[in-house]
């Protein structure tokens, strides 16, 4: 999943990710918030994507991080909302 804000206003934006189980149809809704400031901040992350890979009935999926360095010149909201974990039923 990407996110562009090129053409958007400074402000606040909320959406959903669908994500699917190609074995039995079922989604699940991830609400996300994308906040669009008209100070120039930049961050770096310690790597450019997880993969979550599970087998029915396999157990718990070990959890993965990723880390996040404020590379702009301006102190950045640390505030989180995260919507994880939430197995699929069935899966």
């Amino acid at each position: 999943m990407t996110a562009d804000p090129t053409g958007l206003n400074p402000g606040t934006y909320t959406g959903k990710v669908t994500i699917a189980s190609a074995t039995t149809n079922e989604t699940l809704q991830v609400p996300v918030t994308m906040s669009v400031s008209a100070i120039q901040q930049s961050i770096l992350l310690s790597q450019t994507g997880l993969t979550f890979t599970a087998v029915a009935n396999g157990g718990v999926v070990p959890r993965q991080t990723f880390g996040v360095l404020n590379t702009g010149s301006h102190e950045l909201d640390r505030g989180c909302d995260y919507f994880l974990g939430r197995k699929l039923a069935g899966g």
